[in-house]
């Protein structure tokens, strides 16, 4: 499986999985494919996006899904129990304000 994942400062979160077998469509044409080719494209692919939440107190991280592949999360918030090494950890407040701080318009 390869997975990405993208955090955005203001608290949005990218995600996307697949499978490193996936074929890609033979003409090459993302709406002319056969139901086969949908059906295989579909099954080893998942992503979604959303506002996160991290409660420290509980240990959680919370993805609210926004936009997703599979339509039955849309609007489920997935909680995740989380442990962060302390050699990985960070400084969110920080992170972020250095984010704002920037000169790309992007950030504000």
């Amino acid at each position: 499986m390869f997975e990405i994942s993208i955090v955005h400062p203001r608290w949005i979160r990218l995600g996307a999985t697949e499978r490193p077998e996936r074929a890609p469509f033979a003409d090459g044409d993302l709406l002319r494919a056969t139901l086969e080719k949908y059906a295989a494209a579909g099954s080893s692919y998942i992503g979604y996006s959303g506002r996160f939440f991290i409660d420290e107190g509980k240990k959680t991280l919370s993805h609210e899904m926004a936009v997703s592949f599979f339509p039955n999360w849309l609007g489920q918030r997935q909680v995740r129990l989380v442990k962060c090494h302390p050699v990985m950890a960070i400084d969110l407040d920080r992170l972020f304000q250095q984010f704002q701080s920037l000169e790309n318009p992007l950030f504000r």
